[in-house]
């Protein structure tokens, strides 16, 4: 069994494997590469009982997957073709994990277009209430004709993309209790809540709201009290999907 970097590279001898009984499958397991870095290419030689080479099998080239975070609520996906089925590739399957959690259903099959270079790019705006953590992996299918009447497998690595957490604070409230712009709280998404805290301070440094439930927003009083109008300081800190306490500050403006 032998590996290399490129299609007309050195291939070097990375293990050997006994026969099996005719009709059965060979299993190899290569643990030495470096899967989340690069491509490789597979081939194997069957050594007759002469120690000498015979056949030379088909040369295999595995996915390699790359991903990357956006600014517009996407992540994208980069991968190469897999290469050397007798059947040709059909298509390729998606599987997408949320803060750990696999979702057993692909999120999408793309063709075969034998671009080489794939690309597909995930809509994650609709999942801002978890902490932001995405991990992917391709499942290359084999297509129809294949000479041994089997559709064969082949996975990519598996990659984590991290999306930003998304805050944002508005300058001012007016705690009218008229039902308009009552309440003062964050707008959050991409964030740890466990780690959340958000506080309130008036001009002197005294609490006037603190809160670990970033569904819970301040309604202007302090003590059941209605505070004067005023500019406020606010500190919040959380925990972004990368681990990082982040910790921000401003001020607001209570009107009434």
């Amino acid at each position: 069994i032998l590996r290399s970097d490129s299609l007309m590279g050195t291939y070097v001898l990375i293990g050997t494997r006994p026969t099996n009984p005719p009709n059965s499958l060979l299993l190899f397991t290569d643990v030495t590469p470096r899967a989340d870095k690069q491509s490789y290419y597979y081939k194997m030689i069957a050594i007759d009982s002469c120690g000498q080479n015979g056949f030379v099998s088909n040369i295999a080239h595995t996915i390699y997957l790359q991903a990357s975070g956006n600014n517009e609520l996407t992540n994208t996906l980069y991968w190469n073709d897999y290469d050397q089925w007798s059947g040709g590739v059909s298509h390729y399957n998606i599987y997408r994990t949320i803060d750990g959690i696999a979702d057993p259903v692909p999120i999408s099959t793309v063709p075969f277009t034998n671009a080489f270079n794939n690309i597909y790019v995930d809509d994650v705006s609709q999942y801002i209430q978890y902490i932001g953590k995405f991990g992917y992996q391709i499942e290359g299918v084999e297509g129809a004709g294949n000479i041994y009447a089997f559709a064969d497998t082949s996975y990519s690595n598996y990659v984590e993309v991290i999306q930003k957490p998304l805050v944002y604070v508005p300058n001012a409230f007016s705690p009218n209790d008229n039902g308009l712009n009552d309440l003062f709280s964050p707008s959050i998404g991409f964030i740890d809540i466990v780690a959340y805290r958000f506080t309130i301070f008036d001009r002197w440094g005294e609490v006037m709201f603190q809160t670990s439930d970033s569904e819970q927003g301040w309604n202007g009083r302090y003590n059941e009290h209605k505070c004067e109008p005023g500019v406020y300081v606010w500190s919040m800190t959380f925990k972004s999907a990368s681990g990082q306490y982040i910790d921000r500050k401003g001020v607001v403006t209570l009107l009434r």
